[in-house]
């Protein structure tokens, strides 16, 4: 994904009234106002302001619950993994939709 197709899912998260302003900033400690000014495209570079809402909005474009504790040892390893960048957090979100579809065809299983 780049950052238009982003902001499209975020923009849609909203039009759906899947999730609100305030919701949005609760969950990703990003202010409204800021939100607002994001939303407008009132940015100059893919901060990680901006990562951190179209990640919390593709969590509730896909129906994952985002404002559900991670347990603090899945937390510790996702922070460890992440370099911090946008493309950093494509990337780990990539690898773990293809872990979970392994799993969920059961190719990654043991028997």
């Amino acid at each position: 994904m780049n950052i238009a197709e982003d902001l499209a899912t975020l923009r849609s998260a909203l039009d759906q009234r899947l999730v609100t302003q305030r919701e949005l900033a609760s969950l990703s400690g990003v202010s409204q106002s800021q939100i607002s000014r994001i939303l407008q495209g009132d940015f100059k570079r893919q901060s990680r302001n901006v990562a951190r809402l179209c990640i919390c909005a593709s969590a509730f474009v896909s129906g994952v619950e985002p404002d559900k504790p991670l347990p603090p040892m899945l937390e510790v390893a996702l922070r460890s993994a992440w370099d911090g960048s946008h493309a950093g957090a494509h990337a780990l979100i990539q690898l773990l939709e293809a872990a979970a579809s392994l799993v969920n065809s059961g190719h990654g299983t043991r028997s």
